[in-house]
């Protein structure tokens, strides 16, 4: 699931178009879903970090998409935004928006040998196929000619479900989903309903905290910043405090931290506090970026 989304993700940045018609994802939000984010593939393009790392690699991407256009039937230029829900660590939804043409996709995608064509209703193309390395089946389904699900087969029945009237939703007017679906910020993510679900998180963690929200964007350089809000001042003054701990610790070279962009991240982090949240927000030159893409 990971690797399919990022090498899609990262093609569909390579151009986009106006958006003529979308789907309201938050209206579909299933109510057991934990993380729900927003990439604007659109204003991620018309950043200056991204036009540096097309005049290099542009040549690249541009086979990428068109090898993508021959063997799936979708453009990746026609991709203008994409959504991401999840349940749970390690599985989930991506809704691509932008514009379909789904016979197409039928007609290449759709006869492939490892791919079987399935029936949704009021869907306009579905199917199914495995993922050979983790031995997981996949699922996408074209909705309507500008809105493409792909994920794992449980995750994308349940935003089917949710779709079709078929299961419970989060309501459409929650804050957390107005806030999102108002940002301007190129991503914008929330976690939030029960934490404790979520596979790895920290008991303490969970309880102490009701909701995560994570905001970033791509000018010159990436600019990101995370705000935890805890049940009570008091417990937040708590997670404030341990948070400033574990970063002088990183500061002060305890521990090898070897990956560039988390060591750069870490070294630039603020942490603050406002009542009973928590910010942390961080920097990560342009350049560094630049060069892990270099290595790859």
């Amino acid at each position: 699931m990971k690797r399919t989304l990022r090498h899609l993700a990262l093609i569909v940045l390579v151009s986009t178009t106006p958006l003529l018609a979308e789907v309201q994802v938050t209206r579909f939000v299933p109510a057991d879903t934990i993380l729900i984010g927003r990439i604007d593939i659109a204003a991620v393009r018309g950043s200056v970090l991204f036009s540096s790392i097309m005049d290099q690699y542009g040549t690249q991407y541009g086979n990428v998409c068109a090898a993508v256009n021959q063997f799936a039937g979708i453009d990746p230029g026609q991709i203008n935004k994409v959504w991401l829900l999840s349940s749970q660590k390690d599985t989930g939804v991506a809704i691509f928006q932008g514009s379909f043409e789904p016979e197409e996709i039928r007609s290449r995608f759709g006869v492939l040998p490892n791919v079987t064509e399935m029936y949704v209703d009021g869907a306009k193309f579905a199917a199914r196929f495995k993922d050979e390395k983790k031995n997981k089946m996949q699922f996408g389904v074209v909705l309507d000619e500008h809105t493409l699900a792909l994920g794992d087969e449980p995750s994308v029945y349940n935003f089917l479900d949710a779709w079709q009237g078929k299961k419970a939703t989060v309501p459409a007017d929650d804050p957390r989903l107005r806030t999102l679906a108002a940002s301007n910020h190129h991503l914008t993510a929330t976690m939030m309903g029960d934490l404790k679900r979520w596979k790895d998180m920290d008991k303490n963690v969970a309880a102490a905290v009701q909701s995560i929200g994570v905001t970033a964007d791509v000018r010159e350089d990436l600019v990101a910043s995370l705000k935890a809000t805890a049940a009570s001042e008091k417990t937040a003054e708590g997670v404030e405090q341990i948070l400033r701990g574990m970063l002088i610790l990183v500061n002060s070279g305890v521990g090898d931290i070897r990956k560039p962009l988390i060591k750069q991240a870490l070294e630039t982090a603020i942490v603050g506090r406002e009542g009973a949240t928590v910010s942390v927000s961080i920097k990560v030159d342009g350049e560094v970026i630049q060069r892990l893409i270099a290595k790859r």
